[in-house]
């Protein structure tokens, strides 16, 4: 697929990232509500992360700039990872009960903290790249509906 418009562009990549976020966002509040389902979500958010990732790999960069598609892809992947380990991890910590040590609690905290902290650091990569494509494209950027729930999450 071959973009010849800058929003069309990012439009695209943003859809994408939306997909994964509402994911992201259903898993957090299962498990915050302890909910049967969350394994079947973590799931889905794998599948839905897997496709995107397929999708951008294959997305050639506009007029050559590969920068919004790279950020894209390093949060997609980090999103993976999240599906794929650091989710079920916690889960299983949480699976324990009331059998919960303190190193558990300790490695819930350190769990949390890592996600938080490498989330908002490739969040802002994102943000910034896609601030500088705008800027050499010349497109306005509008507010970020999806960044919005990313921020109130945190």
């Amino acid at each position: 697929m071959e973009f010849t418009n800058p929003v069309a562009y990012n439009e695209y990549i943003i859809k994408e990232q939306t997909k994964i976020i509402s994911h992201i966002l259903a898993v957090n509040r299962a498990m915050e509500q302890n909910a049967p389902q969350v394994q079947v979500l973590l799931q889905k958010g794998l599948m839905t992360t897997d496709s995107s990732l397929k999708t951008l790999q294959a997305l050639p960069g506009f007029k050559g700039d590969t920068t919004l598609k790279n950020r894209a892809l390093s949060n997609f992947s980090f999103y993976r990872k999240l599906f794929a380990t650091a989710y079920p991890r916690i889960l299983s910590i949480y699976a324990k009960g009331d059998s919960i040590t303190p190193t558990d609690y300790q490695e819930l905290q350190n769990l949390e903290q890592a996600i938080s902290k490498q989330e908002f650091n490739l969040d802002q990569q994102l943000v910034a790249a896609q601030a500088d494509f705008a800027r050499r494209n010349k497109i306005p950027l509008l507010e970020n509906g999806v960044q919005k729930r990313i921020d109130a999450n945190r």
